[in-house]
């Protein structure tokens, strides 16, 4: 985020002292669901070279505004 400017060298450094000092039960799994119609205009296809599986479809999804889906906390 920081490369693509969209935070700067400050909320990184934040990031980082939030996450060295967080006790490990803060970091739990979470499911994120977006109905796809509002994930469209966030998503990119995976170029077949990065994907995991070349045979399978694969996206990318950024920056979906929180209004778009929900959360539900695993643990």
């Amino acid at each position: 985020m920081q490369k693509r400017e969209m935070i700067d060298s400050d909320e990184v450094r934040e990031i980082y002292a939030i996450a060295d000092n967080a006790p490990p039960h803060q970091f739990r799994p979470m499911l994120c669901i977006i109905p796809r119609v509002a994930a469209i205009p966030y998503y990119k296809k995976v170029d077949i070279l990065d994907r995991a599986n070349p045979l399978s479809y694969e996206y990318i999804v950024a920056d979906v505004p929180q209004s778009e889906f929900d959360i539900i906390r695993i643990g």
